[in-house]
C-alpha cells in the first residue's frame, strides 16, 4: 500500500530540479540588464547636464567681467566639457542686453548639448542616433568696477 501512495505523490508533486538556474537566468536578463542600462543612460545624462551648468554659469562669470574675453569662456566650456569626460557642446551662444554691455547689463549665457543613449553602436545608426537634448542656461549682471593689474 505504501509503494502506491509514494507513486501517486511523485505523479502529484512536478519535479523541481534545475528550476532555480532558468528562473535565475531570466531575472537577470528580464530585470537586472535594464536596470543596469537605465542608470548607465541616468549617469551619463548627469554628467552632461552638470558640464552644461557648470559651463554656462563659469562662461557668464567671464563674460561679464569682460565682454571680450569670449576666447576665455569658450576654453573654459571645453575644459569643463573635458573634465566631465564629454564632447564639447554643439551650441555656445552669448548675449548681452541692452547694447552696448555696460555696467547695469545682463550677460546671458546658453549652452546647449546631446546625450546619445549608451552602448548603442554609432556606425550601425549613423543616420539616426537617438539622443537627448541638454540646454542650460546663466545671466549674471556685467559688474561695475574693473580691476587692472
Amino acid at each position: 500500500m505504501t509503494a502506491i501512495v509514494q507513486g501517486l505523490q511523485r505523479l502529484r508533486r512536478p519535479q523541481e530540479e534545475g528550476e532555480a538556474v532558468v528562473e535565475f537566468l531570466f531575472l537577470t536578463v528580464a530585470l537586472i540588464i535594464p536596470i543596469a542600462y537605465f542608470i548607465l543612460t541616468v549617469a551619463s545624462l548627469q554628467a552632461t547636464v552638470f558640464a552644461a551648468e557648470s559651463s554656462a554659469r563659469e562662461s557668464a562669470r567671464i563674460l561679464s567681467r569682460n565682454w571680450a574675453s569670449s576666447e576665455l569662456a569658450e576654453k573654459q566650456v571645453e575644459t569643463i566639457f573635458a573634465d566631465f569626460g564629454i564632447q564639447p557642446p554643439q551650441v555656445l551662444e552669448s548675449t548681452c542686453s541692452p547694447q552696448p554691455c555696460a555696467s547695469g547689463s545682463l550677460v546671458t549665457v546658453k549652452v546647449e548639448t546631446y546625450v546619445e543613449y549608451p552602448l548603442i553602436p554609432t556606425r550601425w545608426l549613423a543616420s539616426v542616433v537617438p539622443t537627448i537634448p541638454v540646454t542650460a542656461s546663466a545671466t549674471m549682471p556685467v559688474e561695475a568696477l574693473h580691476v587692472s593689474r
